[in-house]
């Protein structure tokens, strides 16, 4: 009887093992041809309020403790209309002349709340101020990361004047300086806010 039994399980199970190695499946597959990726990018530039031209700061007649008409200057930060939106910072960096005179320049920045017919209609209260020194991309930025769509612009007035500390030691003396952006896209959270 266990013979029986046994034979009897063998035969169902070589059976079904049998059974289900003759199955067929259907399958079907596709391709899509002529796929593309394409990386975006960030183009940007700093202009003068003329919306155009690139220049350089011209910061004249600094006064220890005044700020004077000739040491206030208005950036456009424009994200061009090819690029993607992006976040940026701006900063200074000393590049020559009377060090002495640059570590004693102080600053105030403000930005535009809204622009119109080629003018600010209205000025934030103070955004950032201290020390051009001391905004050099390592330490602060002039300004928070700002995000920016493309085909657009941020404006700012930034206002400059020496220390009031300033003694004769700088009179009639130059410095240069570079006012650097970085932009990079709003999601980069290695920037840190």
């Amino acid at each position: 009887m266990k013979r029986i039994i046994a034979s009897l399980l063998i035969v169902i199970v070589v059976g079904t093992l049998s059974a289900s190695a003759t199955k067929a499946y259907f399958t079907s597959s596709y391709t899509e041809n002529g796929n593309t990726l394409a990386a975006g990018k960030l183009v940007f530039d700093l202009r003068s309020d003329t919306k155009t031209a690139h220049w350089p700061f011209q910061l004249s007649g600094l006064l220890p403790g005044v700020i004077v008409p000739g040491g206030t200057d208005i950036v456009n930060v424009y994200n061009h209309a090819d690029s993607s939106t992006m976040k940026y910072r701006l900063y200074f960096a000393y590049t020559g002349g009377n060090g002495t005179l640059y570590n004693l320049v102080r600053f105030n920045a403000y930005r535009c709340n809204w622009y119109s017919g080629g003018n600010c209609g209205s000025w934030t209260q103070i955004v950032s101020n201290g020390w051009m020194k001391n905004y050099n991309g390592t330490v602060g930025s002039i300004v928070s990361p700002v995000n920016i769509d493309p085909n657009n612009s941020t404006w700012w007035k930034i206002e400059t004047w020496l220390d009031s500390t300033a003694g004769n030691g700088v009179q009639g003396t130059s410095a240069t300086f570079d006012l650097i952006g970085n932009g990079t896209e709003p999601i980069n959270s290695g920037w840190t806010e």
